[in-house]
């Protein structure tokens, strides 16, 4: 990272130190203690042979594409519909009326594509064996993605921040009007009005007991409003990799700084 730093973004009247730490190192006053077995294990520089041995399992299960039941492939549809309508009342519904977006389940193994709608103030979820053609936009995950995600405080994070699924957009006009993040709303699990009037003893509950991240998530999750100076998030999900590195000045990595092929 130091290499990096002085190769690509060097200004000689700031030098910052950048240490490179490794799991196991510690860093105390500024003062590095290898202590990481991972620097035994480095080959040119680099831990990438390691993955094969240390995620094994996971790898095996990413690869076997194991399917899930028919039986458990159906409920599905019950479960979206019931996440929908409890988050659906976070937005106005002039947003919603006319959106259409569509869940592909890689681990269902016929009709899976669950089609999201919006009809007289009611949600609707049908099952396809491709997605709808004014689908605004389709996310590929497991049903273990999504069911983490509607069923846990936390887990709409492994779809709004991590990599549990991939947003593919088919209509540009959706991504300048927000609407992919609208549709990750949808598939968050967090206090709503609905949960206040149908459970408001758990609702209190969670409210007492998490504060801060009831109001971190909220502020996350429902507004997705923030942007930084270095992110926008049109040109992110629109522009080609050359645009992206022109508009933020990054450099095109030489083969020093990539993984060994």
């Amino acid at each position: 990272m130091a290499e990096y730093y002085q190769k690509y973004f060097h200004e000689e009247d700031y030098q910052p130190k950048i240490i490179d730490m490794y799991s196991g190192d510690v860093l105390e006053n500024c003062d590095l203690t290898e202590l990481s077995p991972y620097r035994a294990k480095m080959r040119n520089g680099w831990l990438g042979h390691l993955i094969e041995e240390q995620y094994k399992d996971e790898i095996i299960e990413k690869r076997s594409n194991a399917l899930i039941p028919e039986a458990e492939a159906k409920k599905l549809v019950d479960e979206i519909r019931h996440n929908v309508e409890k988050r659906m009342t976070l937005f106005d519904y002039k947003k919603l009326k006319d959106l259409k977006f569509s869940l592909h389940l890689t681990d269902v193994e016929e009709n899976n594509f669950y089609d999201i709608a919006f009809r007289d103030r009611k949600v609707d979820v049908s099952r396809a064996e491709k997605p709808h053609n004014d689908d605004l936009l389709t996310l590929d995950l497991s049903s273990k993605v999504l069911r983490y995600s509607i069923g846990s405080d936390w887990g709409a994070d492994v779809i709004a921040v991590g990599y549990g699924a991939e947003v593919k957009i088919s209509d540009k006009k959706a991504a300048e009007v927000d609407m992919e993040r609208v549709c990750m709303n949808l598939l968050a699990c967090y206090p709503t009005h609905w949960d206040v009037n149908k459970t408001p003893l758990r609702t209190l509950k969670f409210l007492l007991l998490n504060p801060p991240r009831f109001t971190t998530s909220i502020r996350k999750l429902k507004k997705f409003t923030l942007e930084s100076d270095n992110y926008d998030r049109k040109t992110w999900l629109l522009k080609d990799a050359k645009e992206i590195r022109k508009r933020y000045k990054l450099p095109e990595l030489e083969a020093a700084f990539q993984p060994p092929r």
